[in-house]
């Protein structure tokens, strides 16, 4: 199966999240269960094209807009994942295995930093289940990771562009906050 590691990392956090709401999950069935999906995963967080009235009513509203000289149709990030049935068993990536196996094997470590990189009244305990996968899979790589395969700014990038994909500007910058605190120390 060709996948990339952006790809891999999404599908790690994904399950991440999903293992936070039902710890029983099994990470290789919640892997097949999202390649299987896989289709049903993109439409969920396409953008679409609006038309150029639509687009004069947000304006209107004030919101920021920059002008682009040629619109692109994006691409799905998961083009090149051979499509599966739910009743076929696919073996994970081993960076996926790496990742899951990380965060379970170091969460309290990785915890313990975030929460001594997050200010303020809040904690790894407060956080949203999504934002709290994205930053103990990006903590994982910035700490335990290879560096020379994927160095601690890529990780941070990878994290900010999941924030964006499955969180909200405050999250995406918070989590841009907290792992930069956590890379420069």
């Amino acid at each position: 199966m060709q996948i990339g590691r952006s790809q891999i990392r999404e599908l790690a956090v994904l399950a991440i999240y999903s293992s936070l709401i039902d710890p029983q999950l099994d990470p290789k069935a919640c892997f097949n269960h999202l390649i299987a999906n896989v289709n049903e995963l993109e439409e969920k967080f396409q953008y679409k094209e609006i038309n150029e009235e639509d687009f004069d009513q947000l304006k209107a509203k004030g919101l920021p807009f920059h002008s682009t000289s040629s619109v692109q149709t994006p691409k799905s990030r998961f083009d090149q994942v051979k499509k599966v049935s739910e009743d076929e068993e696919v073996t994970p990536p081993a960076y996926f295995v790496e990742l899951i196996e990380g965060v379970r094997q170091h969460q309290e470590t990785i915890d313990q930093q975030l929460n001594n990189h997050i200010t303020g009244k809040w904690s790894v305990k407060r956080l949203e289940s999504i934002n709290l996968a994205i930053l103990r899979v990006a903590a994982y790589e910035i700490l335990y990771g290879n560096q020379e395969k994927i160095p601690a700014v890529v990780a941070i990038d990878e994290a900010v562009e999941l924030a964006k994909r499955y969180s909200d500007e405050k999250s995406r910058r918070f989590i841009n906050g907290v792992l930069s605190a956590l890379l420069v120390q």
